[in-house]
C-alpha cells in the first residue's frame, strides 16, 4: 500500500464487542475521535502525547479478502504514522484475549491472524498492542491524562517562548519543576509552570518519570536525550 492519510470509519455503537464508548478531541488532530474500549482509550493517550507520533486515525480502514476461500472484512482500531516516516495498523486487544478459549477470545485471535496475513500481503507493519505494552507504569496513563487535558487549556505559543529558560537549567542535570520558576528569573506560578512543562514533553524537549508517581510540582524534568 502507498502511504496516505486516513478518515475514521464512522462505527455505530454496539458493532464492537464490550460496551465501553468514549468521545475524546485530540489536541494532535485539532478533531474529535471516537474509540471503542477503555483500552482503546488509553492507547489513544499514549499516542497523543508521544512526541515521535506525527499523526494516527481510529478505525482507519477496512481490509477485505479471500481467506480460506470465504470472503472477510476487518477493521483495524488505529493507524499510527511516526516522524521519521514509519507506520503501522494498531489492534488493541487485552492480553487475556490473545491466549484465551472463550468464544470471544477465539474470535479475536482469528480477526488478529487475518489481519496480520492482509498486512503481510499488503506490506504494512502490524502491531498488537495489550495492556502489558499500553499501561507502562502504574500512574503512567492517569499522567498522561493530566498532562493531556494542560495542553488542552493552556497556549503553545506561550510555552513555547520558555523553552530556551528550560533547556539552560536543565542541560547539564535533572530539576524538579517547583523549582524551574525560581531559576527562571520570571514570575511565573508553578500551576503555569505545570502547563508549560505538559508542553514541553508533547513536543519532545523533556522526558519525566510518568510512571512511577503522580505528575506534580515535585516531578524531576531533564532533557530528552540526556
Amino acid at each position: 500500500m502507498t502511504k496516505q492519510l486516513y478518515t475514521p470509519i464512522d462505527m455505530p455503537r454496539g458493532s464492537k464487542y464490550g460496551s465501553d464508548y468514549f468521545v475524546a478531541y485530540s489536541y494532535k488532530l485539532c478533531r474529535t475521535i471516537k474509540l471503542y474500549s477503555n483500552l482503546e482509550y488509553k492507547n489513544w493517550l499514549t499516542l497523543e502525547m508521544n512526541p515521535e507520533v506525527k499523526t494516527f486515525c481510529e478505525q482507519p480502514y477496512e481490509a477485505e479478502m479471500l481467506d480460506n476461500g470465504k470472503r472477510k472484512r476487518t477493521i483495524f482500531d488505529m493507524w499510527v504514522c511516526y516522524t521519521d516516516g514509519r507506520e503501522e495498523f494498531q489492534e488493541i486487544k487485552y492480553s487475556t484475549y490473545l491466549t484465551g478459549t472463550d468464544k470471544y477470545s477465539i474470535r479475536s485471535q482469528e480477526q488478529i491472524q487475518f489481519q496480520e496475513k492482509w498486512c503481510k500481503l499488503c506490506n504494512m507493519p502490524y502491531v498488537v498492542r495489550t495492556e502489558k505494552e499500553i499501561e507502562a507504569g502504574t500512574f503512567f496513563i492517569e499522567n498522561l491524562l493530566h498532562l493531556s487535558s494542560r495542553i488542552k487549556r493552556y497556549s503553545h505559543a506561550l510555552a513555547n517562548t520558555f523553552y530556551q529558560n528550560i533547556q539552560s537549567v536543565v542541560s547539564t542535570h535533572s530539576c524538579p519543576i517547583a523549582s524551574l520558576s525560581q531559576k527562571f528569573g520570571t514570575t511565573i506560578s508553578v500551576n503555569e509552570l505545570l502547563s508549560i512543562m505538559a508542553f514541553a514533553y508533547y513536543d519532545g524537549l523533556i522526558t519525566m518519570n510518568l510512571n512511577d508517581t503522580f505528575y506534580s510540582p515535585d516531578t524531576e524534568v531533564s532533557l530528552l536525550g540526556k
